[in-house]
């Protein structure tokens, strides 16, 4: 019983450590001043992710488990057209958590702590 509890928090610790060593996305304000910046035209993805809508409220990552030594390619779309991209390198960042947000005429992405990006 003993030899089973112990493997069972080895286990759990194990997981536990794998997960904070991956990239988390979370989104912050949108602080855009047109109303169409605020709909379903206008959405991110990150590498080959799915559509990452920036009109709905998110508590938490958007999008994680992405390796930390590789670049990762963010893209913003508009009417499913591109409008603006750049890498993420949480490597050059120094980070392991990134938050993006929206003021008004340009796309924001900084390291944040794990406190703002659970």
């Amino acid at each position: 019983m003993i030899k089973h509890i112990i493997f069972m928090l080895l286990i759990f610790s194990t997981s536990v450590l794998a997960n904070d060593n991956v990239g988390k996305v979370c989104f912050g304000k949108n602080l855009a001043k047109p109303s169409s910046e605020h709909t379903d035209r206008l959405y991110l993805k990150i590498n080959d992710s799915e559509k990452l809508y920036f009109n709905r409220p998110h508590k938490g990552p958007v999008l994680e488990n992405l390796d930390l030594n590789k670049d990762h390619i963010v893209k913003v779309y508009f009417d499913d057209q591109i409008v603006i991209s750049w890498i993420l390198s949480y490597s050059t960042l120094k980070t392991q958590r990134v938050i993006i947000w929206r003021s008004a005429g340009s796309w924001r992405m900084e390291p944040v702590e794990e406190s703002i990006c659970k």
